[in-house]
């Protein structure tokens, strides 16, 4: 059910017919002892877009506070950039500035990627992590 490519933020692991199977199986899972994985994955695989913007943000908050990976980190910020937290989308992306070569690679290509959806709310960010 689960890919390596999803923990990079290597795409969207919930795409397509399957996505709407695999996200009730974890939504399911979200309320029980193995809630933290399950919204890791949810959060990993949350389409980049505007789409239950508010679910995508309460995700990855609470993701945040016990696995703060780059790709979650990344998404964060961008699902804040959305909802027009600029300063708050901004500091994260401070943090990603600082890791390894590779990681950072991997950060400005998610926002990159994301850009798309909404080029004014990103393009800083993608400024700010290039510094």
């Amino acid at each position: 059910m689960t890919s390596t490519t999803r923990i990079t933020g290597g795409g969207s692991a919930l795409a397509g017919a399957t996505a709407t199977r695999e996200a009730e199986i974890l939504g399911g899972l979200g309320h029980g002892l193995l809630a933290p994985m399950a919204e890791f994955w949810l959060c990993i695989g949350a389409p980049l877009d505007r789409d239950n913007l508010a679910q995508k943000l309460r995700w990855s908050e609470r993701v945040m506070h016990y696995f703060p990976s780059n790709a979650i980190v990344g998404r964060r910020a961008f699902f804040l950039a959305l909802d027009g937290r600029e300063d708050e989308a901004g500091r994260l992306i401070d943090r990603l500035a600082r890791p390894s070569p590779e990681a950072l690679r991997e950060s400005v290509a998610l926002l990159q990627r994301a850009q798309r959806v909404d080029q004014a709310a990103i393009a800083p960010l993608i400024a700010r992590i290039k510094r």
